[in-house]
């Protein structure tokens, strides 16, 4: 029934907000600050091409994110730990557990909500869950493709650049759409 519906949203938010504590202020911060600003997977700048002395919002062209900077990111030197790091343990295992708690999150939040609204209760549950899955897919494809890059270098080329970018893209894109359904 529905308080076991709502025992397991609390049970899956407690999830959620263990893992985005957890990487945002334990393990991201001990590869760097371009890993803690987890800068591939969300279409930014890369914290240390920022112009020394240059405040927030003002980072020059140098530091944004596009194909030969993150190439430039990849062969620096001193980044191999940082590159390591990012991919095992940040993305795979806890990225995967991260993105798997918000998208079951927002899916059963959306599920729970929509059957107190009278118009859309009796839509189908699937509706509620598009988006929350969609999300889930396009972050497992980004991660999968960012492991790929960080771990083998010289796969990064335009195509996987787009790629890249295509799923980062659609998993921004498909996660607000889904918080904006709950």
């Amino acid at each position: 029934g529905l308080a076991w519906r709502m025992r397991a949203v609390i049970v899956v938010a407690v999830i959620f907000a263990v893992l985005h504590f957890g990487l945002r202020y334990w393990v991201t911060p001990n590869f760097g600050e371009d890993v803690k600003a987890r800068f591939v997977e969300r279409l930014k700048y890369i914290p240390s091409f920022k112009t020394p002395g240059a405040q927030a919002g003002e980072q020059g062209s140098e530091a944004v994110l596009n194909e030969a900077n993150f190439a430039a990111w990849l062969a620096k030197p001193g980044n191999e730990a940082s590159r390591r790091g990012y991919a095992f343990p940040v993305l795979f295992p806890l990225d995967i557990l991260f993105l798997v708690a918000l998208g079951s999150l927002l899916g059963m939040a959306s599920l729970l909500l929509a059957a107190k609204v009278g118009a859309v209760s009796g839509w189908p549950a699937w509706v509620w869950w598009l988006f929350p899955v969609a999300y889930m897919v396009f972050d497992v494809l980004e991660d999968v493709l960012l492991i790929a890059l960080l771990t083998a270098p010289s796969l990064l080329n335009a195509g996987t650049f787009r790629a890249l970018t295509a799923f980062t893209s659609g998993k921004i894109g498909t996660v607000a759409v889904a918080a904006g359904q709950v």
